[in-house]
């Protein structure tokens, strides 16, 4: 308890507070979850600096230099400064329940790009028997650039339940961003009159994905209860 009357010790702390809160999320690949992709480098800097600073603060330390006890309002301050990283202590990043598809609405339409495309006709989709295995946004960027590919495929696809009225719909929620700016994706599903699996429930869909007209649905041959992912976002 002495130690962090000492300014110096204090501020070690907080030094390591902060490294910690940029350098966990980075290594565990939760970073994207709350901020854009595109801002990483400047979290590698932030890591950079913090590190330097905790070095001069050890040194300090280990050289004995003259150490003032900090006064009571100085130790409010440094609570405050502390807030972010206890919240992200407190409050764990989980996934969006179908609830948040009442705020930003719900997309069963994705453009996706030529690039994303390509990637998905060349990759080796993981399969269960017949159905090959997809994730939500992957399968709307077929039925937009390449509808032939996906008309009548079997597949078997990962996501949360949404029921609308009597419609059933399978979600994923996009980031392009970060969390706060999660796009839901979404398919519809019909389900066999004895498989109604209940809202926000995460399942596995095998079926058949069809189109008509333009609306893209799968007919469901089975739906298997499944965890939910460990990152459970599409970037």
């Amino acid at each position: 308890m002495e130690l962090i009357k000492k300014e110096k010790f204090l501020r070690l702390f907080v030094f390591i507070a902060w490294l910690l809160f940029f350098l966990l999320p980075l290594v565990t690949g939760q970073l994207p979850v709350f901020i854009k992709i595109t801002y990483i480098p400047l979290v590698i800097l932030a890591i950079i600096i913090l590190l330097v600073l905790i070095l001069i603060q050890l040194n300090s330390i280990k050289r004995r230099e003259r150490d003032v006890e900090i006064t009571f309002i100085q130790k409010i301050s440094y609570i405050f400064f502390l807030f972010p990283v206890f919240l992200l202590v407190v409050v764990k990043p989980g996934s969006l329940s179908t609830f948040a598809v009442s705020q930003f609405g719900m997309n069963t339409e994705f453009e996706g790009s030529s690039a994303e495309l390509r990637e998905i006709m060349e990759s080796r989709a993981a399969a269960y028997g017949q159905y090959r295995r997809f994730n939500v946004k992957q399968i709307l960027i077929l039925k937009n650039k390449n509808p032939e590919k996906i008309d009548g495929l079997h597949v078997a696809v990962e996501g949360l339940i949404l029921k609308d009225g009597e419609n059933f719909f399978l979600v994923r929620h996009l980031i392009t961003c970060c969390v706060a700016h999660a796009r839901p994706l979404a398919l519809e599903i019909t389900c066999p009159m004895d498989e109604k699996p209940p809202q926000n429930s995460w399942v596995q869909v095998r079926g058949k994905a069809g189109i008509k007209g333009e609306k893209l649905h799968i007919e469901v041959d089975k739906i298997i209860e499944v965890p939910q992912p460990s990152n459970p976002y599409l970037y």
